[in-house]
């Protein structure tokens, strides 16, 4: 029996999420041989960021119905934390026969490993402005952090991802970690030191992109991808079961230069796009207004 997994993300970054679950082995949960693969790249609604929450909700609806009415998905893993953050109950109830996984709420039982592990006693999440607002992550994370010597603070990062869309096929990969590591800078509140025991949550499945710049302005720390915890948790093996990916585009002007940064980008940096080969394939669906 086959089976669809759809990654549903506003670009690029959402790439990260599937690169976790590519690198991941799996020791016991095997899909089928004939699973298939679906990447949703909504560019027609890039940035998700910059959006409210009614926006964002509206927008994931309108994907989840296309993936449930039109594409037959099994499981949706939001590979985008300013979806996972709105994603509630009464939009779960409204595809019951559709799974729907939240980025950010697979955090938690794989942070408390990690925390205990890396002896983190302060934290710093970095996220876009439309996750930082909702407080999701300081909601999932803060019963980690009950000592007064521990800390955990969100700090968002508006331009990130435009810079990170717009760049990473107009530049060098080294300049596109230049111009991060300033901009991430410029985020940090003033007079900020770093403190120790630091863990840096990159809460946002655009910024595993750049992580060498998080990892330039914070050399210390310990840098913590959410996908890479949530491949841990769902424990699925896709290298040993995909027969194919398919890159589905909302871009209703650009599709070609949509999949060009898609392929672009698994040249540069993700191996998880340029591992299929022939057996990639693209389309384009019309988004709808919100």
């Amino acid at each position: 029996m086959s089976r669809k997994i759809a990654f549903i993300d506003s670009g690029i970054g959402g790439l990260s999420v599937l690169q976790a679950f590519w690198d991941y082995k799996s020791s016991s949960k095997i899909l089928n041989k004939n699973t298939e693969i679906i990447y949703l790249a909504d560019f027609f609604n890039l940035p998700y960021g910059s959006k409210s929450g009614e926006e964002l909700q509206n927008i994931l609806i309108n994907n989840l119905t296309y993936l449930n009415d039109i594409e037959k998905v099994d499981l949706v893993i939001l590979a985008c934390n300013s979806s996972s953050a709105i994603l509630n109950q009464n939009i779960q109830n409204l595809f019951p026969k559709m799974q729907v996984i939240s980025l950010i709420h697979s955090l938690e039982k794989g942070f408390t490993e990690l925390k205990n592990q890396k002896n983190i006693q302060n934290l710093i999440v970095f996220s876009t402005l439309a996750t930082h607002k909702t407080l999701a992550y300081i909601q999932v994370l803060q019963n980690n952090f009950k000592q007064k010597t521990e800390s955990i603070i969100s700090i968002p990062c508006p331009e990130l991802v435009n810079l990170i869309e717009n760049k990473i096929q107009k530049t060098g990969f080294q300049s596109l970690i230049e111009e991060s590591a300033n901009l991430i800078k410029s985020y940090l509140p003033q007079n900020f030191t770093i403190a120790s025991n630091l863990g840096i949550i990159m809460g946002c499945t655009h910024y595993p992109i750049v992580k060498q710049a998080f990892a330039e302005v914070f050399p210390s720390a310990y840098l913590i991808d959410p996908a890479d915890l949530m491949a841990k948790s769902l424990n699925l093996n896709l290298q040993e079961s995909v027969s194919i990916m398919r890159f589905l585009s909302t871009d209703s002007e650009a599709g070609i230069a949509s999949q060009e940064k898609l392929i672009c980008l698994g040249k540069e940096v993700w191996s998880c796009v340029k591992n299929f080969g022939n057996k990639i394939e693209f389309a384009k669906i019309m988004a709808k207004q919100t």
